[in-house]
């Protein structure tokens, strides 16, 4: 016998060594170049109340995200995703864990969501801001503590006047008109849309419009009716006291994130409500 005879051929070898790939069945959807060893479970203020059957946050509470990377960092400071208003966006969509789940789609408030828990996974819970008292105009720091984010949500718990159906949105009879008007919540790439028209007629020194630009962000069909033209004409023409209703009572049915507090000047016992705006600053510490 040959003493080669009961070697084990290369080929044999490296496939008795190589890993066995796991079934499709058991893959997470999550994107696998993104994925870290260190995830954050974010609760969302809508509790995926108001997604569409079938959207992929739809009945989810909670949503995972990676933390923050030199490259997210890169991505914030970036001049021309600044400039072309892309960089929040960028940044939130690559920290998802959730390939299927698409920036544009979700709630504003489960985004406002994402970017706190982002911000203290990236630099702490501590965020220190600059704040002017409106009485005596003196200048003094404020730290907000995030460690509790969620101590800043709203639910949208209030429907006492509009009932949500089968499609997740909530429905309404307007007082004056009688319509029927079915509403939806408010997704990033709305707020983008009606952005970009804000600053086209500001360019373009045209008449404002903000009234009617939240009413056709917020109002999918009119009496069934969903065809965007013929709803921005009835819009246009609706009552005042409809239009009041409306921009009275959907706040109430809106999960948000609401990262405001009342301070307390240390040098006229002023108390001020301080809000904190989410923009790419909020992403910058000073050190």
């Amino acid at each position: 016998m040959s003493r080669n005879s009961k070697r084990v051929s290369p080929a044999a070898d490296t496939q008795s060594q190589a890993p066995q790939a796991p079934p499709a069945s058991a893959q997470s959807p999550q994107d696998t170049s993104t994925r870290t060893s260190t995830v954050e479970a974010v609760p969302l203020p809508s509790q995926g109340r108001f997604y569409p059957p079938g959207h992929p946050l739809c009945g989810v509470e909670h949503v995972e995200i990676r933390y923050m990377t030199a490259r997210d960092e890169d991505i914030l400071t970036s001049p021309s995703l600044l400039k072309q208003g892309l960089a929040l966006d960028r940044f939130v969509q690559g920290i998802i864990c959730d390939s299927r789940i698409k920036v544009d789609d979700l709630l504003l408030g489960d985004k406002s969501a994402i970017m706190i828990a982002a911000r203290v996974t990236g630099y702490g819970p501590d965020y220190e801001v600059n704040i002017t008292c409106p009485e005596c105009s003196t200048e003094s720091e404020h730290a907000f503590d995030l460690s509790d984010y969620s101590k800043y949500y709203t639910c949208g718990d209030d429907t006492s006047e509009f009932a949500m159906n089968a499609s997740n949105r909530f429905e309404a009879t307007l007082p004056v008109s009688g319509h029927v008007v079915e509403l939806k919540m408010v997704t990033s790439k709305d707020e983008s849309r009606i952005l970009k028209s804000q600053q086209l007629r500001e360019k373009n020194k045209l008449a404002d419009s903000t009234t009617t630009d939240f009413l056709k962000m917020i109002i999918h069909s009119i009496d069934g009716n969903d065809n965007r033209s013929e709803v921005s004409e009835m819009i246009m023409n609706m009552p005042a006291r409809d239009s009041r209703y409306l921009r009275k009572h959907y706040p109430g049915i809106v999960p948000n994130v609401d990262l405001k507090e009342e301070i307390e000047c240390l040098y006229c016992g002023a108390v001020t409500e301080m809000e904190v705006p989410l923009e790419a600053t909020f992403f910058w510490p000073e050190s």
